[in-house]
């Protein structure tokens, strides 16, 4: 005669999971979901996941300021579901050298926005401008001919820098910046264009 599963508590997630009546006097504490998530704690992608929310949920981590004091968040199934986080990125092109990346810096990291990039994309994204810069704008620096004020346009393409012209207004030149991005499919982030700019 065989006999029924029996019913146990996930000792991870408090859930109840069924298993055969054979494996029930064994030492099967978790779920199967739990199990395979108690496994991948030593792994490259949980500790993507784990910085992830510490950057986005904890005050006190280093990062935080820069995420989580922005309002940058976590979609939740993500949050409080490595599980589900590691069935995205496995079928999303998730490989060791590559790092998640939000293709909008202004939004959070949600299956919408989050793709897998190498380190130098990443640092192409990046949407603060250079320390030396005085425009606001990346791409784009005060020329002063003598004569009078101009903006130059440059970018960065494989390690080699590129002059889009000299242009009268900031903004002509932030545009200018944008459109060899577009023009030529670049992974680097768009200048928001602001309002107020003078053209």
């Amino acid at each position: 005669m065989k006999k029924t599963p029996v019913t146990l508590i996930c000792k991870s997630c408090k859930e109840e999971f069924q298993v055969p009546f054979w494996k029930s006097k064994g030492h099967t504490t978790r779920c199967e979901k739990c199990r395979k998530r108690h496994k991948q704690t030593s792994t490259r992608l949980y500790q993507i996941w784990e910085n992830m929310k510490q950057r986005c949920y904890n005050p006190k981590n280093t990062n935080y300021k820069g995420y989580g004091a922005k309002g940058i968040d976590i979609q939740e199934n993500w949050k409080n579901n490595f599980m589900e986080f590691y069935e995205w990125a496995s079928k999303n092109g998730y490989s060791e050298e590559l790092t998640i990346d939000r293709i909008n810096r202004s939004k959070g990291y949600n299956e919408n926005n989050c793709r897998w990039t190498t380190q130098t994309v990443q640092c192409r994204n990046v949407t603060q401008v250079a320390k030396n810069n005085t425009t606001g704008y990346k791409g784009v620096f005060i020329k002063n001919d003598g004569r009078s004020k101009k903006y130059a346009a440059r970018i960065t393409v494989d390690y080699k820098v590129i002059n889009l012209g000299s242009y009268y207004t900031l903004k002509e030149a932030a545009l200018a910046y944008n459109n060899y991005i577009i023009e030529h499919s670049l992974e680097h982030t768009l200048n928001l264009i602001k309002k107020e700019v003078q053209c």
